[in-house]
C-alpha cells in the first residue's frame, strides 16, 4: 500500500490520528535524520513518519514472502532436489 494511502487508512481507523508522539534522538542521530530529510526534500517529522511506515510495510512484505515460500518449499524441493554436483 502506498504511504499516502496508508496515511488515509490510518486516519479512518485511529481514534486520535493527530496525537503527537515524542521521540528523542541524540545529536548525531538527529543530524543524520535531518540530512536525510533535507536530501529527500521533506520535513524531519514527515521523514521519520514515512520511515516508520516503510519499516512496517517491509516487515509485512517479508512475513508474506516467508509464508509463500513455506507453502511452496516442498514442491520446489521435489522439483529441484539437492545434487552432489552443486556447491554447498
Amino acid at each position: 500500500m502506498p504511504i499516502a494511502a496508508y496515511r488515509g487508512a490510518m486516519a479512518e481507523t485511529d481514534p486520535q490520528p493527530d496525537t503527537p508522539v515524542e521521540v528523542r534522538f541524540d545529536p548525531a542521530e538527529y543530524a543524520a535524520l535531518k540530512a536525510a530529510a533535507e536530501a529527500a526534500g521533506v520535513p524531519v517529522a514527515d521523514y521519520v513518519h514515512d520511515a516508520s511506515l516503510r519499516e512496517q510495510q517491509h516487515r509485512t512484505f517479508n512475513a508474506a514472502a516467508d509464508a509463500a515460500w513455506g507453502a511452496l518449499r516442498e514442491e520446489f524441493d521435489a522439483k529441484f532436489p539437492p545434487s552432489s554436483s552443486r556447491a554447498a
